[in-house]
């Protein structure tokens, strides 16, 4: 049997200073096999990624495309995807 992905949610914390800035290092991260989204918060410096990959593996590959250091705040699964129809029963 194959287990299926866990698809995990990781928090980073990069330096960002402006708009464009921002929109850099998303679609940087978004090349990266196995990531599904990457959502900049350019007033916290943060960067939410979504999908199958290790997080010290995406810290690197952050560092290493853009230059900047990301630090790992937070990492979490993400629950599967069950929400269509849920709470819609009348």
């Amino acid at each position: 049997r194959k287990r299926r992905p866990t698809v995990i949610s990781v928090v980073l914390k990069v330096h960002m200073h402006c708009e464009a800035c921002a929109q850099a290092i998303k679609k940087r991260i978004e090349k990266m096999k196995g990531v599904q989204s990457a959502d900049p918060d350019l007033k916290a410096s943060e960067v939410t990624v979504k999908g199958v990959f290790e997080e010290v593996k995406l810290a690197e590959y952050v560092h290493k495309r853009t230059g900047r250091h990301a630090a790992i705040i937070k990492s979490e699964p993400v629950a599967p995807a069950e929400k269509a129809g849920e709470g819609d029963a009348k």
